[in-house]
């Protein structure tokens, strides 16, 4: 795996979160799904601690830092991994039409335009890519959705659900790229999600992210939302790339997940 597929794939992995539909499914029945989703859609601005577990190329890779969320479609993460000795900082921002990534050890940048990818796949919930905590059962296809159980995240009581994201790994280049099934822990009070796992066509766990400290409707500044390549940084435009193995994705037939 070469240097610009690695970034793609972090890329792609972590805007698979923003872009699906939303639910209109199967037990418990529509007035849990809808109470959750109210309480969420409710949600104006939002902070929390995150930790991220990632497996690629054969070793587990962790990162820690704090996601920052406001509306409209504004989101902000900052992580950071050790590897090794070295300490790997990344910056997420989407500005509410473009998704930025600064990793700033190497001083490189990747940007997609949020809004083109909009308008190729007719898509408008890309829009707001990428973390809108407001809509939690966004990344799966409503008809493939279950509910599992409940269960807490710390002290936190949740709702566990289950089903195929929207771009589910095919068995092409796509494979082991983009998740086959994903889960979604959901706050029971506040609709939020306290963990997302994304697993394989095989069942095997590909990221875990929990969340933790989740403080919601507090001040977060615009300013958190703007973000500016730094001088000397080498920019990349991931917007064809993206676009380009969303469709290969799409083509393709699905592997199907392991039960």
């Amino acid at each position: 795996m070469n240097a610009t597929t690695a970034r793609l794939k972090a890329v792609l992995a972590g805007f698979v979160i923003g872009v699906g539909a939303v639910y209109a499914g199967p037990a418990p029945g529509p007035e849990l799904v809808a109470a959750l989703a109210a309480k969420a859609a409710a949600v104006k601005s939002y902070r929390a601690d995150m930790t991220i577990e990632m497996q690629m190329m054969g070793q587990s890779m962790v990162s820690k830092g704090q996601m920052t969320f406001k509306q409209p479609g504004k989101t902000r993460m900052e992580t950071v991994m050790k590897m090794g000795g070295m300490e790997m900082k990344q910056i997420n921002v989407v500005d509410g039409t473009t998704a930025w990534t600064h990793q700033p050890a190497m001083n490189m940048v990747t940007r997609i335009d949020l809004k083109k990818v909009a308008e190729a796949t007719g898509n408008s919930s890309a829009m707001s890519a990428s973390g809108d905590v407001s809509r939690p059962f966004q990344p799966l296809k409503e008809d493939t959705i279950e509910y599992l159980r409940s269960d807490t995240v710390g002290d936190t009581a949740v709702h566990v659900f289950e089903g195929r994201p929207q771009m589910a790994g095919a068995g092409n280049a796509g494979a082991g790229m983009m998740p086959a099934k994903l889960q979604l822990w959901i706050g029971a009070a506040d609709g939020m999600v306290r963990k997302t796992i994304m697993f394989n066509a095989a069942g095997t766990p590909m990221m875990t992210q929990t969340f933790t400290n989740v403080r919601i409707n507090t001040e977060v500044p615009d300013s958190l939302f703007t973000f500016t390549p730094p001088a000397g940084a080498q920019v990349m435009d991931m917007t064809e790339g993206t676009l380009n193995m969303m469709r290969q994705m799409q083509q393709a037939p699905a592997a199907p997940a392991a039960e």
